[in-house]
């Protein structure tokens, strides 16, 4: 038998947190090296150098989480990142994939199979694991499968942060008003819209609007 598998448990919910790390420390192949609220003590080399597998609890964070985790796998290749999903979106789970997540599964589901989609998750197994539940709550048939990075895509390199301020322009905010609901300058917001429209190539507030819809953008 090889060693455990080091996994790394991040969840803003404290008791989830803890009742889940207890339940995983019985399971001989894995070990709970870290329990942790936030992605920050994720970035030290400490813990670059004793977690193979960040199980990180997406519902804490919203889409801020898609810029640290960009951050964090760059910095550790060789690490391997399974989200817990209340309510799975197309949306969400394309920009995971985008950033090299290795699977998702959804907090209504079964300790097996969240066990499972971990075993899957494991540094050079086979493809990690989009659980039936996940698949499920999206309307989607199993045989389906989230296109991998690569495959570009209108829209698909928005970050997050520009996903806030693209839903919040379709919206009618101003951008005085966008910058106070996301804390930024109006200068900084400003930057973003114009990236946006090239990004995009839309011209308008009512072409954003329609890409918005269109695409099922949601806020955090």
């Amino acid at each position: 038998m090889g060693m455990p598998l080091r996994v790394g448990l991040v969840d803003g919910q404290g008791l989830h947190r803890h009742c889940l790390a207890f339940r995983l420390q019985a399971e001989a192949w894995l070990h709970v090296v870290m329990e942790c609220e936030t992605l920050g003590p994720m970035f030290g080399t400490k813990t670059e150098q004793n977690v193979e597998l960040a199980l990180v609890h997406y519902d804490s964070f919203g889409w801020t989480l898609f810029d640290e985790l960009d951050q964090l796998l760059r910095l550790n290749t060789k690490l391997s990142v399974l989200l817990m999903m209340d309510r799975p979106t197309q949306r969400a789970l394309q920009q995971a994939a985008n950033l090299g997540v290795t699977g998702c599964v959804s907090t209504g589901e079964s300790i097996d199979v969240l066990l499972k989609a971990i075993r899957s998750s494991r540094p050079l197994a086979s493809p990690g694991c989009w659980s039936a539940g996940v698949l499920g709550q999206l309307h989607l048939p199993l045989t389906t499968t989230i296109p991998p990075a690569g495959r570009k895509r209108r829209g698909q390199d928005l970050t997050s942060r520009e996903i806030s301020v693209l839903i919040l322009l379709a919206r009618g905010l101003t951008r005085k008003q966008i910058a106070q609901e996301l804390h930024l300058s109006v200068k900084t917001v400003e930057g973003h819209s114009d990236r946006i429209m090239r990004k995009l190539n839309l011209h308008d507030r009512v072409e954003l609007a329609r890409y918005a819809i269109r695409e099922s953008y949601e806020m955090p």
